[in-house]
């Protein structure tokens, strides 16, 4: 048995084409999932969660003086960014101090020198090392991100409108 199509409608060629060429140019698809990463680092600052909506252990800074942890002077959330092209999307901060409060662990002393710091108590605490347990807040899957939002913007992005394709 043998099937066969033969389309000579140029308005179904037409917007076949139109498909083709959006399915190859998905740099605005990038940009808007791009967006949907910032969102969620934004959205974890606010709530105080991780991506997977995990909460976070508070800071000894906010058990003691309110606040929100990971938000002294905002410039952790506000450094950050997002880049994108035509294949791929990516989001995160600026500040090399983000990956010890997204991962956690410990930071050890590294001379003779012991650690020092401001504690919660606004006294100077020194230490050979401190224990910073994770707060993740940098979505690291797109499962992390909206899933409906991104089902949305693919299919705006490559949905033709017959009458004004654009």
């Amino acid at each position: 048995m043998q099937i066969q199509i033969d389309l000579e409608d140029l308005g179904v060629i037409g917007q076949l084409q139109e498909l083709q060429q959006r399915a190859q140019n998905l740099k605005q698809v990038m940009k808007e999932i791009a967006s949907l990463g910032e969102q969620q680092i934004r959205e974890s600052f606010n709530s105080e969660t991780a991506p997977d909506d995990t909460k976070w252990q508070p800071s000894q800074r906010k058990l003691k003086h309110g606040g929100k942890t990971l938000t002294k002077s905002g410039d952790l959330e506000g450094s950050k960014s997002s880049f994108f092209d035509g294949q791929s999307a990516v989001w995160g901060v600026g500040k090399i101090y983000g990956a010890i409060h997204q991962f956690g662990g410990t930071v050890q002393r590294k001379s003779k020198n012991t650690l020092a710091f401001t504690g919660a108590n606004g006294h100077l605490v020194f230490a050979n090392s401190v224990n910073i347990p994770a707060r993740p807040f940098l979505p690291t899957s797109l499962d992390q991100l909206d899933p409906d939002a991104i089902i949305d913007i693919i299919h705006t992005h490559l949905t033709i409108h017959p009458n004004n394709q654009t």
